[in-house]
Protein backbone atom coordinates (compact mmCIF):
# COMPACT_ATOMS: atom_id res chain seq x y z
CA UNK A 1 0.00 0.00 0.00
CA UNK A 2 2.80 2.31 -0.88
CA UNK A 3 0.41 5.31 -1.73
CA UNK A 4 -2.03 4.78 1.25
CA UNK A 5 -2.85 7.87 3.44
CA UNK A 6 -2.87 7.17 7.42
CA UNK A 7 -4.53 9.63 9.16
CA UNK A 8 -4.51 9.79 12.93
CA UNK A 9 -7.06 11.34 14.69
CA UNK A 10 -7.25 12.77 18.50
CA UNK A 11 -10.40 14.70 19.93
CA UNK A 12 -9.29 16.11 23.52
CA UNK A 13 -10.97 17.52 26.01
CA UNK A 14 -9.20 21.25 25.45
CA UNK A 15 -7.59 22.92 23.41
CA UNK A 16 -4.30 22.99 25.86
CA UNK A 17 -4.58 19.45 25.78
CA UNK A 18 -2.58 16.77 23.09
CA UNK A 19 -2.28 13.27 22.07
CA UNK A 20 0.95 11.52 22.47
CA UNK A 21 -0.41 8.19 21.36
CA UNK A 22 -0.89 9.40 18.15
CA UNK A 23 2.48 10.15 17.84
CA UNK A 24 3.63 7.41 18.83
CA UNK A 25 2.04 5.23 16.42
CA UNK A 26 3.00 7.69 13.70
CA UNK A 27 7.21 7.94 14.79
CA UNK A 28 6.81 4.18 14.77
CA UNK A 29 6.02 3.56 11.18
CA UNK A 30 7.73 6.61 9.67
CA UNK A 31 10.53 4.20 7.87
CA UNK A 32 7.48 2.53 6.03
CA UNK A 33 5.95 3.86 2.71
CA UNK A 34 3.01 5.84 3.84
CA UNK A 35 2.17 9.07 3.93
CA UNK A 36 0.72 10.18 7.09
CA UNK A 37 -0.96 12.82 8.95
CA UNK A 38 -2.40 14.15 12.45
CA UNK A 39 -5.20 15.96 13.36
CA UNK A 40 -6.22 17.06 16.97
CA UNK A 41 -10.03 18.31 17.82
CA UNK A 42 -11.83 19.48 20.72
CA UNK A 43 -14.80 17.84 21.75
CA UNK A 44 -16.52 21.35 20.83
CA UNK A 45 -16.45 20.49 17.35
CA UNK A 46 -19.36 18.88 16.04
CA UNK A 47 -19.00 15.14 14.40
CA UNK A 48 -20.01 17.09 11.10
CA UNK A 49 -17.21 19.37 11.44
CA UNK A 50 -14.34 16.62 11.77
CA UNK A 51 -15.66 14.96 9.43
CA UNK A 52 -15.90 17.40 6.87
CA UNK A 53 -11.99 18.03 7.58
CA UNK A 54 -11.52 14.51 7.75
CA UNK A 55 -13.07 14.34 4.37
CA UNK A 56 -10.21 16.79 2.97
CA UNK A 57 -8.06 14.83 3.55
CA UNK A 58 -8.53 11.64 1.46
CA UNK A 59 -7.45 8.98 4.15
CA UNK A 60 -7.40 5.35 3.27
CA UNK A 61 -6.78 5.00 6.81
CA UNK A 62 -8.37 6.48 9.92
CA UNK A 63 -6.84 5.76 13.35
CA UNK A 64 -8.51 7.26 16.35
CA UNK A 65 -7.93 7.26 19.65
CA UNK A 66 -10.60 6.63 22.27
CA UNK A 67 -11.28 7.54 25.79
CA UNK A 68 -13.60 8.33 28.54
CA UNK A 69 -14.08 11.93 27.34
CA UNK A 70 -14.66 11.63 23.84
CA UNK A 71 -16.20 7.70 23.53
CA UNK A 72 -19.90 9.56 22.82
CA UNK A 73 -18.68 11.85 20.34
CA UNK A 74 -16.29 8.87 18.58
CA UNK A 75 -19.60 6.55 18.07
CA UNK A 76 -21.44 9.65 16.76
CA UNK A 77 -18.34 10.12 14.04
CA UNK A 78 -18.27 6.59 13.16
CA UNK A 79 -21.83 7.02 12.04
CA UNK A 80 -20.58 9.58 10.15
CA UNK A 81 -17.77 8.76 8.54
CA UNK A 82 -19.01 5.26 7.13
CA UNK A 83 -21.29 7.32 5.66
CA UNK A 84 -19.28 10.05 4.27
CA UNK A 85 -15.89 7.41 3.59
CA UNK A 86 -16.97 3.99 3.32
CA UNK A 87 -13.98 2.53 2.01
CA UNK A 88 -11.55 3.79 4.59
CA UNK A 89 -10.53 1.32 6.90
CA UNK A 90 -11.11 2.75 10.99
CA UNK A 91 -8.86 1.37 13.27
CA UNK A 92 -9.75 2.50 16.94
CA UNK A 93 -7.39 2.28 20.05
CA UNK A 94 -7.26 3.61 23.80
CA UNK A 95 -8.72 2.55 26.92
CA UNK A 96 -12.08 2.76 26.19
CA UNK A 97 -12.07 0.45 23.58
CA UNK A 98 -9.08 -1.71 25.34
CA UNK A 99 -10.83 -3.15 27.97
CA UNK A 100 -14.47 -3.28 26.44
CA UNK A 101 -13.76 -4.02 22.76
CA UNK A 102 -16.14 -7.00 23.08
CA UNK A 103 -19.03 -5.03 23.84
CA UNK A 104 -18.02 -2.34 20.90
CA UNK A 105 -18.20 -5.24 18.77
CA UNK A 106 -21.52 -6.15 19.79
CA UNK A 107 -22.89 -2.87 19.96
CA UNK A 108 -20.63 -0.18 17.53
CA UNK A 109 -20.38 -0.21 13.82
CA UNK A 110 -18.35 2.02 11.47
CA UNK A 111 -14.72 0.35 12.57
CA UNK A 112 -12.51 -2.67 10.97
CA UNK A 113 -9.76 -2.76 13.89
CA UNK A 114 -9.40 -2.55 17.76
CA UNK A 115 -5.98 -2.43 18.83
CA UNK A 116 -6.21 -3.13 22.69
CA UNK A 117 -3.13 -2.11 25.54
CA UNK A 118 0.42 -0.39 23.97
CA UNK A 119 -0.48 -0.53 20.37
CA UNK A 120 2.93 0.59 18.44
CA UNK A 121 3.81 -2.95 17.64
CA UNK A 122 0.60 -4.14 16.73
CA UNK A 123 -0.26 -0.72 14.60
CA UNK A 124 2.58 -1.36 12.47
CA UNK A 125 2.38 -5.03 11.86
CA UNK A 126 -0.93 -3.99 10.72
CA UNK A 127 -0.12 -1.13 8.32
CA UNK A 128 3.04 -4.17 7.14
CA UNK A 129 0.24 -6.50 6.37
CA UNK A 130 -1.66 -3.73 4.38
CA UNK A 131 -3.90 -2.79 6.76
CA UNK A 132 -5.47 -6.81 6.77
CA UNK A 133 -6.32 -9.33 9.55
CA UNK A 134 -8.18 -12.57 10.62
CA UNK A 135 -9.23 -10.61 13.55
CA UNK A 136 -10.81 -7.31 14.66
CA UNK A 137 -9.15 -7.62 18.23
CA UNK A 138 -5.99 -7.26 18.01
CA UNK A 139 -3.67 -7.50 21.22
CA UNK A 140 -0.93 -4.96 21.81
CA UNK A 141 2.51 -6.63 21.65
CA UNK A 142 5.20 -3.82 22.30
CA UNK A 143 8.99 -4.26 23.05
CA UNK A 144 10.42 -2.92 26.45
CA UNK A 145 9.28 0.58 26.24
CA UNK A 146 13.14 1.62 26.24
CA UNK A 147 13.07 0.35 23.00
CA UNK A 148 9.98 2.56 21.75
CA UNK A 149 10.74 5.55 19.32
CA UNK A 150 10.44 8.49 21.31
CA UNK A 151 7.36 10.24 19.14
CA UNK A 152 8.11 14.10 19.32
CA UNK A 153 9.63 16.21 15.78
CA UNK A 154 10.00 19.58 15.26
CA UNK A 155 6.92 19.79 13.23
CA UNK A 156 4.71 18.25 16.49
CA UNK A 157 6.21 21.25 18.71
CA UNK A 158 6.03 23.86 16.56
CA UNK A 159 1.88 22.56 16.14
CA UNK A 160 1.64 22.22 19.91
CA UNK A 161 3.34 25.63 20.56
CA UNK A 162 1.33 27.12 23.66
CA UNK A 163 0.03 23.63 24.75
CA UNK A 164 0.02 21.10 27.15
CA UNK A 165 3.53 18.43 26.02
CA UNK A 166 2.89 14.94 27.78
CA UNK A 167 5.77 12.73 28.06
CA UNK A 168 6.84 9.47 29.35
CA UNK A 169 9.73 8.25 31.38
CA UNK A 170 8.01 5.07 32.36
CA UNK A 171 4.79 2.96 31.52
CA UNK A 172 3.10 0.79 33.59
CA UNK A 173 1.74 1.10 37.86
CA UNK A 174 3.00 -0.87 40.46
CA UNK A 175 -0.27 -0.53 41.95
CA UNK A 176 -3.39 -2.66 41.88
CA UNK A 177 -6.01 0.50 42.64
CA UNK A 178 -9.56 -1.09 41.84
CA UNK A 179 -10.90 1.69 40.01
CA UNK A 180 -7.86 1.78 37.17
CA UNK A 181 -7.27 -0.01 34.26
CA UNK A 182 -3.72 0.58 34.94
CA UNK A 183 -4.61 -2.24 37.48
CA UNK A 184 -5.45 -4.67 34.73
CA UNK A 185 -2.23 -4.21 33.31
CA UNK A 186 0.05 -7.60 33.66
CA UNK A 187 3.37 -5.95 32.17
CA UNK A 188 5.83 -4.49 34.97
CA UNK A 189 6.66 -0.41 35.44
CA UNK A 190 9.05 -0.41 32.29
CA UNK A 191 12.16 2.59 32.16
CA UNK A 192 13.41 4.87 29.34
CA UNK A 193 17.33 4.88 29.90
CA UNK A 194 18.51 8.13 31.64
CA UNK A 195 20.49 9.00 28.88
CA UNK A 196 17.47 8.84 26.38
CA UNK A 197 15.53 10.77 29.12
CA UNK A 198 18.24 13.26 28.97
CA UNK A 199 18.02 13.55 25.34
CA UNK A 200 14.78 14.23 24.91
CA UNK A 201 14.59 17.29 27.50
CA UNK A 202 17.27 18.51 26.08
CA UNK A 203 15.20 18.31 22.71
CA UNK A 204 12.02 19.89 24.38
CA UNK A 205 14.64 22.39 26.35
CA UNK A 206 14.71 23.84 22.88
CA UNK A 207 11.28 24.89 21.94
CA UNK A 208 10.44 26.05 25.64
CA UNK A 209 7.08 24.82 26.28
CA UNK A 210 5.05 26.24 29.15
CA UNK A 211 4.50 22.78 30.80
CA UNK A 212 5.91 19.51 30.22
CA UNK A 213 3.37 16.64 32.23
CA UNK A 214 4.86 13.44 33.11
CA UNK A 215 2.14 11.03 32.82
CA UNK A 216 4.09 8.24 34.51
CA UNK A 217 1.91 6.69 36.34
CA UNK A 218 3.69 6.89 39.65
CA UNK A 219 6.56 9.06 38.82
CA UNK A 220 8.27 8.30 42.24
CA UNK A 221 8.78 4.14 42.52
CA UNK A 222 12.44 4.01 41.15
CA UNK A 223 15.16 6.29 43.30
CA UNK A 224 17.69 5.08 40.78
CA UNK A 225 15.22 7.00 38.06
CA UNK A 226 13.30 9.42 39.18
CA UNK A 227 16.25 11.52 41.20
CA UNK A 228 18.65 11.68 38.11
CA UNK A 229 15.38 12.90 35.89
CA UNK A 230 14.82 15.60 38.54
CA UNK A 231 18.69 16.24 39.24
CA UNK A 232 18.83 16.96 35.39
CA UNK A 233 15.71 19.09 34.92
CA UNK A 234 16.84 21.61 38.02
CA UNK A 235 20.05 21.66 36.36
CA UNK A 236 18.85 21.89 32.24
CA UNK A 237 15.66 24.23 33.15
CA UNK A 238 16.37 26.63 36.11
CA UNK A 239 15.97 29.57 34.60
CA UNK A 240 13.66 29.00 31.73
CA UNK A 241 10.00 28.92 32.05
CA UNK A 242 9.07 25.46 31.83
CA UNK A 243 6.93 24.13 34.61
CA UNK A 244 7.30 20.02 35.24
CA UNK A 245 4.26 18.38 36.34
CA UNK A 246 4.70 14.76 38.41
CA UNK A 247 2.41 12.53 39.77
CA UNK A 248 3.73 11.08 42.71
CA UNK A 249 3.22 9.11 46.15
CA UNK A 250 3.80 11.70 48.61
CA UNK A 251 4.50 8.46 51.06
CA UNK A 252 7.21 7.36 49.45
CA UNK A 253 9.48 10.33 49.51
CA UNK A 254 12.11 10.15 51.88
CA UNK A 255 14.32 12.92 54.14
CA UNK A 256 17.03 12.79 51.41
CA UNK A 257 14.01 13.90 48.85
CA UNK A 258 12.35 16.40 50.85
CA UNK A 259 16.12 17.98 51.44
CA UNK A 260 16.55 18.20 47.52
CA UNK A 261 13.26 19.20 46.71
CA UNK A 262 13.21 21.90 49.21
CA UNK A 263 15.93 23.52 46.96
CA UNK A 264 14.09 23.23 43.75
CA UNK A 265 13.87 27.00 42.42
CA UNK A 266 10.42 28.26 42.48
CA UNK A 267 7.74 26.66 39.78
CA UNK A 268 10.37 24.42 38.24
CA UNK A 269 7.66 21.57 39.83
CA UNK A 270 4.20 20.63 40.55
CA UNK A 271 3.18 17.65 42.05
CA UNK A 272 -0.41 15.93 41.81
CA UNK A 273 -0.98 13.38 44.74
CA UNK A 274 -3.90 10.77 44.71
CA UNK A 275 -4.49 10.45 48.64
CA UNK A 276 -8.45 9.13 47.55
CA UNK A 277 -9.15 8.54 51.13
CA UNK A 278 -7.81 8.78 54.64
CA UNK A 279 -10.00 5.87 56.07
CA UNK A 280 -7.34 2.74 56.23
CA UNK A 281 -10.53 -0.18 55.79
CA UNK A 282 -11.15 1.69 52.56
CA UNK A 283 -7.50 2.18 51.74
CA UNK A 284 -6.83 -1.47 52.18
CA UNK A 285 -10.39 -2.82 50.02
CA UNK A 286 -9.74 -0.74 47.14
CA UNK A 287 -5.86 -2.18 46.94
CA UNK A 288 -4.07 1.69 47.35
CA UNK A 289 -0.87 0.72 49.97
CA UNK A 290 0.18 3.87 51.73
CA UNK A 291 -0.33 5.71 55.57
CA UNK A 292 -2.03 9.14 55.73
CA UNK A 293 -0.14 9.77 58.64
CA UNK A 294 3.56 9.72 56.65
CA UNK A 295 1.61 10.94 53.85
CA UNK A 296 0.43 14.40 55.42
CA UNK A 297 4.10 15.02 56.95
CA UNK A 298 5.90 15.00 53.56
CA UNK A 299 3.18 17.02 52.40
CA UNK A 300 3.41 19.68 54.98
CA UNK A 301 7.37 19.69 54.77
CA UNK A 302 6.71 19.96 51.01
CA UNK A 303 4.07 23.03 51.48
CA UNK A 304 6.31 24.26 53.90
CA UNK A 305 8.67 24.99 51.43
CA UNK A 306 6.48 26.94 49.38
CA UNK A 307 8.74 26.51 46.17
CA UNK A 308 6.42 23.67 44.68
CA UNK A 309 2.56 23.52 43.49
CA UNK A 310 1.10 20.90 45.31
CA UNK A 311 -2.39 19.47 43.90
CA UNK A 312 -4.44 16.88 46.15
CA UNK A 313 -7.05 14.63 44.87
CA UNK A 314 -10.37 12.71 47.03
CA UNK A 315 -12.88 10.36 45.30
CA UNK A 316 -15.91 9.84 46.97
CA UNK A 317 -18.00 7.13 46.55
CA UNK A 318 -15.21 4.73 47.74
CA UNK A 319 -16.36 1.43 49.50
CA UNK A 320 -16.66 1.80 53.64
CA UNK A 321 -16.59 5.48 53.28
CA UNK A 322 -19.70 7.10 54.57
CA UNK A 323 -20.68 10.82 54.17
CA UNK A 324 -19.03 11.15 57.26
CA UNK A 325 -16.18 9.42 56.75
CA UNK A 326 -15.79 11.32 53.40
CA UNK A 327 -15.78 14.74 55.42
CA UNK A 328 -13.45 13.15 57.44
CA UNK A 329 -10.94 12.68 54.28
CA UNK A 330 -11.84 15.78 53.27
CA UNK A 331 -11.49 17.83 56.15
CA UNK A 332 -8.16 16.72 56.72
CA UNK A 333 -6.80 16.81 53.29
CA UNK A 334 -8.37 20.08 53.07
CA UNK A 335 -6.68 21.41 56.61
CA UNK A 336 -3.26 20.96 54.93
CA UNK A 337 -3.79 23.98 52.87
CA UNK A 338 -3.03 22.83 49.41
CA UNK A 339 -2.61 24.68 46.33
CA UNK A 340 -5.35 22.81 44.72
CA UNK A 341 -7.86 19.84 45.63
CA UNK A 342 -9.49 17.99 43.70
CA UNK A 343 -13.05 16.16 44.94
CA UNK A 344 -13.58 13.88 42.21
CA UNK A 345 -16.55 10.84 41.82
CA UNK A 346 -15.63 7.54 41.64
CA UNK A 347 -15.51 6.05 38.16
CA UNK A 348 -16.89 2.48 37.44
CA UNK A 349 -14.30 1.94 34.56
CA UNK A 350 -14.99 -1.13 32.55
CA UNK A 351 -12.83 -3.86 32.50
CA UNK A 352 -11.65 -2.97 36.10
CA UNK A 353 -11.99 -4.50 39.87
CA UNK A 354 -14.57 -2.18 40.78
CA UNK A 355 -16.56 -2.86 37.90
CA UNK A 356 -16.47 -6.44 38.49
CA UNK A 357 -17.38 -5.86 42.24
CA UNK A 358 -20.71 -3.77 42.17
CA UNK A 359 -23.18 -5.97 42.91
CA UNK A 360 -21.14 -6.56 46.16
CA UNK A 361 -21.22 -3.25 46.68
CA UNK A 362 -24.65 -2.31 46.20
CA UNK A 363 -23.28 0.36 43.55
CA UNK A 364 -25.24 2.23 40.91
CA UNK A 365 -23.77 4.16 38.43
CA UNK A 366 -24.30 5.79 34.58
CA UNK A 367 -24.12 3.51 32.06
CA UNK A 368 -22.67 6.72 29.84
CA UNK A 369 -18.94 7.66 29.85
CA UNK A 370 -17.88 8.68 32.34
CA UNK A 371 -19.70 6.34 34.38
CA UNK A 372 -20.21 8.19 37.35
CA UNK A 373 -21.54 6.43 40.77
CA UNK A 374 -25.08 7.28 41.67
CA UNK A 375 -25.13 5.52 45.02
CA UNK A 376 -23.58 2.68 46.91
CA UNK A 377 -24.06 0.66 50.22
CA UNK A 378 -22.77 3.60 52.04
CA UNK A 379 -23.87 6.89 50.23
CA UNK A 380 -26.73 7.37 49.05
CA UNK A 381 -27.46 9.13 45.81
CA UNK A 382 -28.72 12.51 47.56
CA UNK A 383 -25.83 12.31 49.89
CA UNK A 384 -23.43 12.14 46.56
CA UNK A 385 -25.40 15.01 45.59
CA UNK A 386 -24.76 17.14 48.34
CA UNK A 387 -20.77 16.25 47.93
CA UNK A 388 -20.79 17.62 44.35
CA UNK A 389 -22.27 20.86 45.16
CA UNK A 390 -19.35 20.90 47.98
CA UNK A 391 -16.90 20.03 45.07
CA UNK A 392 -18.52 22.59 43.02
CA UNK A 393 -18.02 25.11 46.03
CA UNK A 394 -14.01 23.79 46.22
CA UNK A 395 -13.78 24.91 42.73
CA UNK A 396 -15.60 28.01 42.24
CA UNK A 397 -14.17 29.83 45.64
CA UNK A 398 -10.96 27.58 46.58
CA UNK A 399 -9.17 26.36 43.42
CA UNK A 400 -10.35 29.51 41.59
CA UNK A 401 -7.70 31.61 43.83
CA UNK A 402 -11.63 33.94 44.61
CA UNK A 403 -10.41 33.05 48.74
CA UNK A 404 -7.61 33.24 50.67
CA UNK A 405 -6.20 29.82 51.50
CA UNK A 406 -5.94 29.89 55.21
CA UNK A 407 -5.13 26.55 56.91
CA UNK A 408 -7.85 27.37 59.36
CA UNK A 409 -10.10 27.43 56.68
CA UNK A 410 -12.86 24.29 56.83
CA UNK A 411 -16.06 22.86 55.40
CA UNK A 412 -18.24 22.17 57.58
CA UNK A 413 -19.15 18.61 57.85
CA UNK A 414 -20.27 18.07 61.94
CA UNK A 415 -23.48 17.78 62.49
CA UNK A 416 -24.51 17.89 58.81
CA UNK A 417 -27.88 16.48 58.68
CA UNK A 418 -29.05 15.34 55.05
CA UNK A 419 -33.17 14.90 55.50
CA UNK A 420 -33.28 17.59 53.56
CA UNK A 421 -36.36 18.81 51.64
CA UNK A 422 -35.42 19.22 47.69
CA UNK A 423 -35.98 23.25 48.17
CA UNK A 424 -33.51 22.50 51.23
CA UNK A 425 -31.21 20.75 49.07
CA UNK A 426 -31.38 23.31 46.78
CA UNK A 427 -30.62 26.30 48.73
CA UNK A 428 -27.87 24.15 49.85
CA UNK A 429 -26.28 23.82 46.65
CA UNK A 430 -26.02 28.00 46.34
CA UNK A 431 -25.06 28.80 50.11
CA UNK A 432 -21.35 28.22 50.59
CA UNK A 433 -20.79 26.15 53.95
CA UNK A 434 -17.29 28.04 54.79
CA UNK A 435 -16.42 29.64 57.60
CA UNK A 436 -12.87 31.19 59.32
CA UNK A 437 -13.41 30.88 62.95
CA UNK A 438 -14.32 34.04 63.09
CA UNK A 439 -18.37 33.99 61.09
CA UNK A 440 -19.34 32.39 58.17
CA UNK A 441 -18.83 33.93 54.81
Amino acid sequence: MKSCRILFVAINARYTHSNPALLYLKKNIEDLEFETSVLEFTTGKTEKQITEIIKSFKPDVLALSVYIWNTLKVKKLLETIKLELPEVIVVLGGPEVSFNSGEWLNTSNGFDYIITGGGEQSFRNLALSGFTSGSRIIPGLNPHFSMIKFPYNSEDMKRLSGRYIYYESSRGCPFKCSYCLSSESESNVEFRTIEQIMDELDFFSAFNPPLIKFVDRTFNINKNHYRLVWDYIVKKFTGKETCFHFEIFPDLLDKDDLDFLSGVPRDVFQFEMGIQSTKPETLKEINRPGSWDRAETNIRILLDNGNIHIHTDLIAGLPFENITDFAGSFNRVYALGTDHLQSGFLKILPGTEMCRRVDEYGIKFRDLPPYEIIENKWVSAVELEVLRNIGELVDLVYNSGKLLKQKNLWFIFTGLHLNFTGEQRACFGRKSMLCTGTGSI
